[in-house]
């Protein structure tokens, strides 16, 4: 018999509210990891997930590499937007006096993987303002099997910005590991699938 129990992670979690959670709130879940550094939002997305089973929240910033405490930044204007690049939110017309500045705990990508033994992931969806490409040329993807990755196309290349030489790095390094990619239906982000 086929289980039809779902794999799942989500980087970038923010509140919860959102189309991830709307897309697995009625699946069966093997299991759920939710990644959000920012603490304040914890009420949120347990509020959220309330009743769901298999659901895991980390509370640390992914990283490309290995450091374990960086910089973050964020504003209270805008709960959607926190990055390790100020500049990004000033991009996003931040009043840089109302940028916050945290120190988060971070992991490295790979580490994350091992840690909830996501061997093979039926679903990823990556939100981390700017540094989606750097995470998942990271991301080893001949060790983890991965069906669907939804990425934030917007920012690969830096704040706004997409469809430079970041951009081509990541889309060969995909279509490398057999995978297509398409249009999402959001026009913030694409989806890379797995070829069977």
């Amino acid at each position: 018999m086929m289980n039809n129990k779902i794999k799942f992670l989500q980087i970038g979690t923010e509140l919860a509210k959102d189309h991830v959670f709307d897309f697995v709130k009625d699946k069966d879940i093997e299991i759920g990891v939710l990644v959000e550094p920012l603490k304040e939002y914890e009420e949120s997305i347990m509020e959220c997930y309330k009743g769901l089973k298999n659901i895991h929240l980390e509370q640390v910033a992914v990283r490309h590499d290995h450091i374990m405490e960086q910089s973050f930044f964020t504003s209270k204007l805008h709960t959607g937007i926190g990055s390790f690049n100020r500049k990004h939110l000033i991009t996003h017309r931040i009043p840089p006096e109302k940028i916050e500045t945290r120190i988060v705990n971070c992991i490295n990508i790979n580490d994350l993987f091992d840690k909830y033994k996501l061997y093979h992931l039926d679903h990823f969806f990556i939100d981390t303002e700017g540094f989606d490409a750097d995470i998942l040329l990271e991301l080893n993807l001949s060790k983890y099997k991965i069906d669907h990755i939804v990425f934030e196309f917007v920012h690969l290349d830096g704040s706004q910005m997409a469809g430079g030489p970041k951009t081509k790095k990541l889309f060969n390094y995909l279509k490398s590991h057999g995978y297509s990619i398409s249009n999402s239906k959001s026009k913030f982000n694409m989806e890379a699938r797995l070829d069977a």
